[in-house]
């Protein structure tokens, strides 16, 4: 959980304890936890992406999200083997970007992103994941 002088709670999915926050400037910032957590958010704590443990993945690949169905929150894992510009985005059944949750360079490794649907409405959504020239979409169901 981060706060911002008590007047916004932003949450991360993350279960482990946060111990520290440091932001740059008003959008880039990082908060760090228990476990290894890394929490990183270029849009001033609204998200949160997660890098999970310290292994580097041979391949690039987007897992399907757990738990599926879900309500109203589920979270994305994706792996990276090299440095790149991802972008993660959730679109509704008539191809409408519903929420993009990554547009930014990360670095090579395991990442996790939680996805808070509870505005949404019960449905098949997809979510693709883009880094490079790999592209992929996967579909998730949420029951309300």
């Amino acid at each position: 959980r981060i706060t911002n002088g008590g007047i916004n709670i932003q949450y991360s999915g993350i279960t482990n304890d946060l111990k520290g926050v440091s932001f740059t400037d008003t959008n880039n910032g990082t908060a760090v936890g228990l476990g290894g957590t890394i929490l990183r958010t270029i849009n001033g704590g609204i998200t949160f992406i997660s890098q999970i443990g310290s292994e580097i993945p041979v391949r690039i690949s987007l897992f399907q999200n757990f738990p599926n169905p879900f309500n109203p929150a589920t979270i994305i894992r994706f792996s990276l083997p090299k440095s790149s510009f991802v972008m993660l985005v959730v679109y509704d059944v008539t191809g409408k970007v519903v929420q993009a949750l990554v547009n930014e360079k990360l670095e090579k490794g395991n990442y996790e992103k939680s996805f808070d649907a509870s505005g949404l409405s019960s449905g098949m959504y997809f979510y693709k994941l883009t880094a490079g020239d790999y592209s992929v979409v996967k579909k998730m169901v949420l029951i309300k």
